[in-house]
């Protein structure tokens, strides 16, 4: 079968839909990784797909991909990057895929496949991946398959972590996309009161791309903040691994700023410890870090990259100026933009401060 080698990215696949990608090829590249899975003898995956209008039927051939070749298979349908991470440790499910176009338009879809817990693929995985595509000899089995709703376990074990008040007047803005069926009902029962913002799902994205580092965006939560005398706002990506946020006087905050606040705290937790970031990051972030004489690790951007390094390193977080963040002293070694979320409520929480109190306390 011939498939567009463009779509084989650094530590993701992603393509044109109905050009690059269609139900038969997605299936060939479903036989592919569920063949790379058993060569790892990992036998079953957790699978769930975003809201774009492709990604159910797309996520239907990668599950027949992957029972064919003997993969047993978790599917727990509309899903965010962090449902599919977590669904990994509840079911005890090593490897997973998650259909998504994630910051991309409404007419590409695409895919990120597990290599383990937490873990997704890298450059040298992923072109494996497409050798085995491209060779086309795929492991053969009887795969089992089971439909699970995760939603509710999963938001009551985010909740539990976290032991103070979540009484915030919150926006939400996920730009149409799979957040909006997650995002305001976490925070609804965290005990947020909370204003939404195009929040219903529409996999056209009718306002534009789901991208939390889109000016546009943070304009739009700008003016309901504002309007709504709001404690703070979020957006998201379709996927609902990053995001951005504006504070309670409107003022838009790079990620990197999420980064220092993030590592400070972390650092408070455990005094000498080591912090990832991105090379996008400035200075503020390793100021940051140096004021709370912790170790600073600056890595090469991407999300398996500085996922894999803050692993390597022992570091307690990381984080990225796109908007992913890693606890990985307080949470599993993964970006989950829910548990970012309530992870920044609560730190506002406990330390008594507005988010742009917050800020202005940084070096």
């Amino acid at each position: 079968m011939k498939i567009n080698p463009y779509i084989f990215r650094g530590y993701d696949l992603r393509g044109i839909v109905d050009k690059d990608l269609n139900p038969e090829i997605v299936e060939h590249l479903g036989k592919a990784y569920g063949t790379f899975l058993i060569k790892r003898g990992i036998k079953k995956a957790a699978v769930g797909y975003d809201c774009r209008l492709s990604s159910e039927s797309y996520s239907e051939a990668i599950i027949r991909g992957l029972l064919a070749t003997g993969v047993d298979v978790i599917d727990i349908g509309l899903a965010l990057a962090g449902n599919v991470y977590w669904a990994q440790y509840y079911f005890k499910a090593p490897g997973c895929v998650l259909t998504s176009g994630s910051h991309n338009p409404a007419n590409y879809n695409g895919f990120k496949f597990g290599t383990g817990f937490s873990a997704t693929m890298v450059a040298d995985e992923i072109q494996e991946l497409r050798q085995i595509a491209e060779k086309g000899e795929f492991n053969q089995g009887e795969g089992e398959l089971e439909k699970k709703d995760i939603k509710e376990e999963y938001f009551n074990d985010l909740i539990k972590r976290f032991s103070v008040p979540f009484n915030f007047k919150v926006v939400v803005d996920p730009s149409h996309s799979t957040p909006g069926a997650f995002v305001p009902e976490l925070l609804k029962k965290a005990g947020c009161q909370v204003i939404c913002n195009n929040c219903e799902l529409d996999g056209t994205f009718p306002i534009g791309t789901p991208d939390p580092t889109e000016k546009k965006i943070a304009e739009r939560l700008v003016k309901k903040i504002l309007e709504e005398k709001a404690d703070l706002g979020f957006s998201y990506d379709s996927d609902g691994d990053r995001l951005g946020a504006v504070d309670d006087k409107g003022n838009i905050l790079w990620n990197d700023i999420l980064v220092a606040l993030f590592a400070a705290d972390a650092l408070e937790r455990n005094p000498g410890t080591k912090i990832v970031f991105n090379t996008l990051c400035s200075k503020v972030v390793q100021d940051a870090i140096r004021l709370k004489r912790g170790q600073a690790v600056m890595w090469r951007t991407g999300h398996s990259f500085i996922k894999a390094k803050a692993q390597q390193e022992k570091a307690v977080f990381a984080g990225e100026l796109s908007g992913h963040f890693y606890f990985l002293d307080k949470f599993y070694p993964h970006d989950d933009g829910c548990y970012s979320t309530l992870a920044l409520l609560s730190y506002l929480s406990r330390t008594k401060k507005t988010l742009s109190q917050a800020v202005a306390d940084l070096p």
